[in-house]
């Protein structure tokens, strides 16, 4: 989920695949150009969205695009909703994460009784920058300009990681977490904008690849204090999502047994820091390679090619992030239910 950084370049980007885009529940026909925007389409996207629905602004935070949804009625006053936060992009080459917060803002448009339940925030893009040079030829770019993983790089744990790691990877590693906690100009404005909030009681950030739902810890095994609410709620959303799939394709586990324990991760701050218990990370499609990220590294080693494997998870199809929309949107609605249940406070 967080470790490595990469710049490899793949050349400049296909921004067409010649075919339709399908409705909701239609058979599945979709175009790139449709699915994977640009940065500036996709803050376009927002701006539409916040004339469509009442009660809706864009934020631009130093750097952040944010889409605030909240109820008609309730204007700027702290009515007792719940705040429900929901990004992608942290990685810059995660096109998915993106495209799938696109969806589930259609899915706000289209569902109002999912948009009164709560306010809602949806940040698309975190690192606006480095998804901006994915476009322009950096294809698989995951660091910021200065090299940080961002995922590495919040003020919650930061710099904690396995001994072993740090005799591996020495400089390299000490380059992905940054020089100091939140040194990445995103991270930097998402801390800041994350802890002006309220009542944040759902906090989901998209990521690719693997079909993981994560929960707290990121930095350690250990299981969290809130471990019962994570696994219950973790379940709840997987087997939403499973069940629109048709197969059982997503599982959760704890964040820490994904790689290897590391700090530092936006997870591991939103509930740690900001004390959101209800923090979860989401692995995309496509699944891992069968045997595992080592299996498929030393496969694709032996054929010349070690990130071959990694390089093609995270250049889905379209098809396969319209499907991952549509997942996610069932999963964010069962857990709604989930959590809040109830119908929402009236405003007075």
């Amino acid at each position: 989920m967080a470790l490595g950084g990469n710049r490899e370049q793949e050349g400049q980007v296909s921004r067409t695949s010649g075919q339709k885009s399908r409705d909701e529940h239609g058979p599945i026909s979709a175009s790139a150009a449709d699915v994977f925007l640009s940065y500036d389409a996709i803050v376009d996207r927002l701006e539409d969205a916040a004339r469509q629905l009442p009660g809706a602004s864009v934020l631009h935070r130093e750097g952040l695009a944010i889409l605030e949804v909240r109820p008609a009625s309730a204007s700027n006053v702290n009515d007792g909703r719940p705040v429900v936060w929901l990004q992608g992009g942290v990685h810059a080459c995660e096109w998915i994460g993106p495209a799938v917060v696109l969806r589930l803002m259609d899915e706000l448009i289209r569902n109002s009784g999912l948009r009164g339940r709560a306010t809602w925030y949806l940040l698309p893009v975190v690192d606006a920058d480095g998804y901006r040079r994915t476009w322009a030829g950096e294809r698989f770019l995951r660091t910021t300009e200065h090299g940080e993983n961002p995922n590495l790089n919040f003020p919650y744990r930061w710099g904690d990681a396995p001994r072993l790691l740090r005799r591996l990877l020495g400089g390299r590693l000490r380059g992905w977490m940054g020089p100091h906690p939140a040194s990445a100009g995103c991270v930097k404005s998402l801390v800041s904008e994350l802890k002006t909030l309220t009542n944040l009681q759902l906090f989901l950030d998209f990521h690719g690849f693997g079909r993981l739902w994560l929960y707290p810890w990121c930095h350690s095994r250990a299981p969290s204090p809130h471990h019962a609410e994570h696994t219950a709620a973790s379940a709840t959303a997987v087997a939403a999502a499973n069940r629109l799939a048709g197969r059982p394709g997503y599982r959760a586990q704890a964040a820490a047994f994904t790689e290897v324990p590391m700090g530092g991760s936006c997870l591991d701050f939103v509930y740690g820091e900001l004390g959101c218990v209800h923090s979860y990370a989401v692995e995309l499609p496509p699944s891992l390679p069968r045997g595992g990220v080592s299996g498929a590294t030393l496969l694709g080693a032996l054929r010349g090619d070690p990130k071959r494997w990694w390089r093609e998870g995270q250049a889905p199809s379209a098809d396969v992030g319209v499907e991952a929309g549509n997942e996610m949107a069932a999963a964010v609605s069962a857990l709604v239910d989930h959590l809040f249940g109830g119908a929402p406070p009236a405003i007075t």
